[in-house]
């Protein structure tokens, strides 16, 4: 299969580091460091992850956002960062002693057959079906880092380019992959990323990106293609202004694949913290990929910010930052 090599990191890669492995996040960085949260970590105990002598163990259970804030092995990679105004995990670049890209996947010792197997089942159906070459895929997670678990290990699936992702969806919304949660697994998942049950049942009436073959889940993650990462660290200028709390309705959707999501707001209603000209909504959380529409009516709390872009300044609200305690996204009406 085709192999593309390139050096610029993107959202999805993973980083080795002697503590562990890391998943890079977004696609703008500061100088010397790269943004990443750290995934599978060195333990001294028993685990289901093992490679090369040493147990691993998963950072995250849940990926709830008060989860991840309270996570005591996310906070000690915690560095300020002056121009997003935040504390965010991240490694110096002279810590990382490999580096896994996500679309290099041919080229890499993936260490369970059977798994990487149905990786293939599926690749080979989406490729046929999409008319896609295999150069625009790729692999995530702990079967990118050849660290899968054959029992409890999903497939995670990359797609390149905004209009390859667009294709992949409509082919899964017509496939019978997609999978739905129980009751019961909402009722846990309303406490897992504070929010209610019709919210929840509407976000995953939405989730084409989630599926099962042959008894294997597996999810498509789209990442930008060379071309479409357009942002640049140094033209980023965000300064956190306080809490706040809004009613809005969705006007547009300005990023709905790539991390983080932006949608640009109308009829904005202050219920609490300060009264300014909010733009846009910008979520941090992958699990809101592709979850809002175009004339939902949202009530949400998050981190009111002024943003300072190029030639450009405006205000938006940060959902699923760490300054923000009890910080909620509602879907009312759509």
């Amino acid at each position: 299969m085709l192999r593309i090599k390139r050096v610029l990191l993107k959202d999805k890669d993973f980083l080795e580091t002697d503590e562990g492995y890391f998943q890079v996040i977004g696609y703008v960085h500061p100088k010397d460091h790269i943004i990443c949260i750290p995934r599978y970590i060195k333990v001294n105990y028993k685990t289901y992850w093992f490679k090369n002598g040493f147990y691993y163990d998963r950072v995250l259970k849940k990926y709830g956002v008060n989860d991840i804030i309270k996570s005591d092995i996310i906070n000690k990679y915690l560095i300020f960062d002056k121009n997003f105004d935040t504390y965010l995990p991240m490694l110096h670049i002279s810590k990382i002693k490999r580096k896994y890209y996500t679309d290099d996947w041919a080229s890499y010792d993936i260490n369970n057959k059977e798994l990487f197997k149905r990786f293939i089942e599926i690749l080979e159906i989406l490729i046929s079906k999409s008319s896609l070459p295999s150069y625009l895929f790729g692999i995530t997670g702990s079967l990118l880092i050849s660290l899968s678990n054959n029992i409890y290990s999903d497939i995670d699936i990359v797609v390149f380019g905004r209009k390859n992702v667009e294709k992949i969806k409509e082919i899964l919304l017509q496939e019978a992959l997609l999978i739905k949660p129980l009751t019961f697994e909402f009722e846990q998942e309303s406490k897992i990323y504070n929010t209610d049950l019709n919210t929840l049942k509407i976000i995953y009436d939405r989730k084409w990106y989630k599926c099962k073959f042959k008894g294997r889940f597996f999810s498509i993650n789209p990442v930008k293609s060379d071309e479409e990462i357009k942002e640049k660290y140094e033209e980023i200028k965000i300064k956190n202004i306080g809490e706040v709390e809004v009613y809005a309705k969705i006007k547009e959707i300005i990023e709905n694949f790539f991390y983080p999501f932006r949608y640009s707001l109308k009829n904005v209603e202050v219920k609490a913290g300060p009264k300014e000209n909010v733009k846009e909504l910008v979520i941090y959380n992958s699990f809101y990929m592709d979850s809002l529409n175009e004339g939902d009516f949202i009530h949400v709390k998050g981190m009111l910010r002024r943003v300072m872009f190029k030639d450009i300044e405006y205000y938006d609200i940060a959902f699923g930052v760490r300054e923000v305690k009890n910080q909620f996204l509602f879907i009312i009406s759509n």
